[in-house]
């Protein structure tokens, strides 16, 4: 330590200077350091946990099935419907096949008539001035012969094929596949052919004599 009046140097603990005999201030005591104070760490504080909220399951309440009055399965129900679609199918089909076996029948049946009614013997009586002769169509299946006959000379003009095509239709290749329409009256002793299939007129007249 040091005198503080004349700063000779003295020993430690001396209370007067040697030198100046100055009384010297006792050295005042270091201050104790107070220990820090380190406020004990507070616990950390854990929110209990809420607990999980579950919403009560809610259960659709059963009721009683209610019996159906008047309605059939729909099992039974579908089939009945393929049943009534199936005999419905059926009896269309029928009155299809009726219909057509009719129209087929119809028309072979006039065929038939009119191939029968053509093999009958078809002739006019014409004259020219005093000469009288006879025109004939003589039918037979296939063809026809168109003939001339007179006291004086017997000759064919013509020989034609033809088809029968309908009950009341024959139609000659010779003749361009031309269609002819025959007719018979009530009686049938006269038959119409339209349009005239010897001569260029609209029709012509055919008379079965016998």
């Amino acid at each position: 330590m040091f005198c503080s009046n004349c700063g000779t140097q003295l020993a430690d603990g001396s209370k007067f200077c040697m030198q100046c005999g100055a009384q010297l201030a006792a050295p005042a005591a270091p201050a104790a350091e107070a220990p820090a104070y380190e406020a004990p760490a507070a616990p950390a504080y854990e929110a209990p946990a809420a607990p999980a909220y579950q919403a009560p399951a809610y259960q659709q309440p059963v009721y009683p099935q209610q019996p159906v009055y008047g309605q059939p399965a729909p099992e039974a129900s579908k089939k009945k419907s393929k049943k009534v679609l199936l005999i419905v199918g059926i009896a269309v089909l029928a009155l299809i096949l009726a219909i057509t076996a009719i129209a087929v029948g119809a028309k072979l049946g006039g065929k038939s008539r009119l191939e029968r009614m053509l093999l009958e013997d078809w002739s006019r009586v014409e004259n020219d001035g005093d000469l009288y002769f006879e025109l004939v169509l003589d039918f037979e299946e296939g063809y026809v012969d168109y003939l001339f006959e007179s006291a004086y000379l017997n000759d064919t003009i013509a020989t034609l094929n033809y088809e029968v095509i309908s009950g009341n239709e024959i139609m000659v290749p010779e003749h361009g596949n031309a269609v002819y329409t025959i007719t018979f009256n009530d009686d049938q002793t006269m038959m119409t052919i339209t349009p005239a299939m010897t001569s260029t007129e609209p029709f012509e007249y055919w008379f079965n004599l016998d």
